[in-house]
């Protein structure tokens, strides 16, 4: 990753902002958004539901502050009614400013999702190359979140969407399927992270699959590869099992809350196996005393 801000929030200062943002899902948001770039992919980034800002502070990062819209109803939780959040106007725009983003430069959208067109974003900032929902988390709600990130977002854009797959929040998934059943556009699931599903058109499918797959540090997370509907899905969750004998247990917790020694130590551990010796880097041997 070329930004060092953008690694920097991701790898450590983002637990200094309150919310939800899992270390795999930090990752893949950070290696779509800067390869987007690199691949002359340009445009606004949209999230829906920034509370303080956790996820949204990283895409404004890659965007420089500018081009960047945030919806939220912060104090208005009559419109709460899953109760899926409570966010806070004050301190979001506290934390865009001490992690570097303008808060003039972004657009604040204090309605309820439901009440945003298509045509009020795209007047606003134009069109989306990364779209992020975590709003609400009914039915009703999470579908019309998704029917408007593929009103705005870009041919080769991405949308983002929050607890898919969570046995709290059934209805996301319902509102995911359904929405898959009915689409105008041909948008694909290409990859599910800790608690996220991302999704583009099919025809960029593969370049985002490529793009996560590159990532070494990912393959710590890495389950599977799915097959829909002749269109692959990387996955990068694994759900503890009772089965699990305490090795597992325990890999699948440094993965989750001890990101970087796990992945120190998944590299250490391959150099031993694939040459039967090696020379452990400082990197390694502090990986090593933080262990014993």
């Amino acid at each position: 990753m070329t930004n060092k801000v953008l690694d920097e929030y991701i790898r450590v200062r983002k637990k200094e902002v309150d919310g939800w943002l899992a270390r795999c899902d930090g990752e893949i948001f950070a290696l779509l958004l800067e390869s987007q770039l690199e691949n002359g992919i340009n445009g606004a980034v949209v999230e829906i539901g920034v509370h303080h800002g956790k996820s949204f502070i990283p895409m404004a990062i890659s965007n420089n502050g500018r081009l960047c819209y945030a919806i939220d109803i912060f104090e208005n939780q009559a419109f709460n009614i899953d109760v899926s959040g409570r966010g806070d106007k004050d301190v979001f725009t506290r934390n865009l400013t001490k992690f570097g983003v303008d808060a003039n430069d972004v657009f604040i959208d204090e309605r309820p999702s439901t009440d945003v067109t298509p045509d009020d974003i795209k007047r606003k900032v134009g069109r989306v190359r990364f779209f992020h929902i975590d709003g609400g988390h009914h039915f009703e709600a999470a579908l019309n979140d998704l029917r408007l990130a593929e009103a705005v977002v870009s041919d080769d854009g991405v949308i983002a969407i929050d607890d898919v797959f969570r046995p709290e929040w059934p209805e996301v998934s319902m509102a995911l399927f359904s929405y898959l059943a009915n689409k105008t556009q041909d948008f694909v699931p290409f990859a599910i992270g800790y608690n996220k599903t991302y999704l583009c058109r099919r025809s960029f499918a593969t370049l985002y699959r490529g793009i996560l797959t590159g990532s070494d540090f990912l393959q710590l997370y890495f389950s599977k590869k799915y097959e829909v509907s002749n269109e692959a899905i990387l996955v990068y969750q694994t759900y503890a099992l009772p089965e699990w004998g305490v090795r597992a247990k325990i890999s699948h917790y440094m993965k989750i809350y001890h990101p970087d020694l796990a992945f120190s130590l998944k590299k250490f551990l391959g150099r031993v196996g694939n040459r039967g010796h090696v020379k452990v880097d400082a990197t390694d041997q502090e990986s090593v005393r933080k262990l014993e």
